[in-house]
């Protein structure tokens, strides 16, 4: 037998030291995946943050625009309301989001949480409408003008079935489609939800037949009828809350699906669920029934004597803290803002809860946290938690984030400085 050369003895012995056994590949691919998997984490928390930090500072950049809107218009308005078609006029010409679009074309991206997996707005519901469902305005008389303009061909009723105006195009019309598909490329489409201060910040007071006050009796509290409408500087002056208290922004909650009609909006599909289109205002927790009760219309306000209470309406009410549960006059219920329509986002990884950023009228942001992770922030509405840890019942404290049924003219600000 030939002997192979000494030339070729080399090179085997050469290839065969170069080959990677299956074992080294095992070893190889178990470091590779520990150092994935310890580096995973730490990138997840790291694009979290980057994802809050960007939260925060479009809120930030929306409360400037506020400020300027405010600045701009003789009321000294922050906005024209929500941006809701038949709660506050044509969302291509009011609410707040067509509001700050037009003035500094904020939209898009700077109109949404990054953290929010949600990006449009239930109010594009009552813009498209539904087939066989009447469009019913919840504006009064003197604002029907608002559904005018570029809405003026939609088909809207008032509250006794008249027709308002002279549209013609019913609910889930393709025109109505257009419009909502068109506001959606535009970017004129948002995943955060206006507080009911922003939106209408105040109660207008009927009086009664026994001289006390008393809401509207024919409208209901969130709706504009009842309200002082959008929030004013003027107010935001003469009330004794110091502006970094008052909420204004946060992110939205999840309220309704899309359904076979609104998935021909382009942009929106099938069983997407939309977030809030805003607070829907004072409400209480009645112990008797175990559940929420709004404002109802028509409702008689307790209150001191004139002479003891500088506030008006509901003066007597104290509200809670983390160490007292509050006190709700006459009537026993403590009227606070209904803030189940906000939704905390961003994890808080060192304590293991989610938050929620809020906007706060001095332009500030302000992060509290879900301590019950129940997903709701509560403002002290007495309602068990169903967690087995030990959590107080106030999340937002009115000396952080104040939650009265009203945004007070005057009063002692000790009650709401820390």
């Amino acid at each position: 037998m030939k002997r192979p050369s000494p030339k070729r003895m080399l090179f085997e012995r050469q290839t065969a030291r170069s080959g990677v056994s299956a074992s080294e590949v095992v070893v190889v691919l178990l470091i590779l995946f520990i150092v994935i998997g310890l580096g995973a984490p730490v990138l997840m928390r790291l694009r979290e943050q980057s994802r809050d930090i960007q939260c925060q500072n479009n809120l930030r950049q929306i409360g400037v625009a506020f400020l300027q809107f405010a600045d701009e218009n003789d009321a000294t308005q922050l906005s024209t309301g929500s941006h809701d078609f038949l709660s506050d006029g044509c969302p291509i010409e009011f609410g707040w989001v067509s509001d700050l679009y037009h003035l500094k074309r904020l939209s898009g991206a700077t109109l949404h949480c990054p953290s929010h997996s949600l990006s449009h707005a239930d109010g594009i519901a009552d813009l498209v409408g539904t087939p066989g469902t009447p469009s019913v305005t919840q504006m009064p008389a003197e604002l029907n003008f608002r559904l005018e303009g570029e809405c003026a061909d939609f088909l809207v009723e008032s509250k006794d079935g008249q027709p308002v105006g002279s549209g013609s195009l019913t609910p889930g019309d393709s025109e109505r489609i257009k419009m909502a598909s068109e506001m959606i490329r535009s970017g004129m489409t948002t995943n955060y939800t206006p507080s009911w201060y922003l939106a209408r910040s105040g109660i207008a007071w009927e009086r009664a037949a026994d001289g006390l006050w008393q809401t509207s009796s024919n409208w209901p509290i969130d709706e504009r009828g009842a309200t002082l409408g959008p929030l004013n500087l003027r107010l935001l002056a003469v009330s004794p809350i110091p502006q970094q208290n008052i909420p204004l922004l946060a992110e939205g909650a999840p309220t309704i699906k899309v359904s076979e009609t609104l998935a021909n909006v382009d942009g929106l599909t099938r069983g997407e669920q939309l977030v809030a289109t805003m607070l829907k205002g004072p409400a209480a927790w009645d112990l008797s029934t175990d559940s929420f009760v709004s404002l109802p219309p028509g409702t008689v306000a307790d209150r001191l004597p004139v002479d003891e209470c500088e506030t008006g309406p509901f003066c007597g009410d104290e509200l809670p803290t983390a160490d007292a549960e509050g006190d709700g006059g006459v009537d026993g219920k403590i009227w606070l803002q209904d803030t189940r329509n906000w939704a905390p986002q961003h994890p808080d990884f060192a304590a293991g809860v989610m938050t929620l950023n809020i906007l706060m009228a001095d332009g500030s942001v302000k992060k509290v946290r879900d301590q019950n992770s129940d997903n709701w922030i509560n403002p002290g509405f007495p309602i068990p938690s169903d967690s087995n840890r030990p959590v107080p019942t106030v999340e937002l404290l009115p000396f952080q984030v104040y939650s009265g049924s009203i945004i007070p003219r005057s009063m002692s600000r000790e009650n709401f400085l820390e």
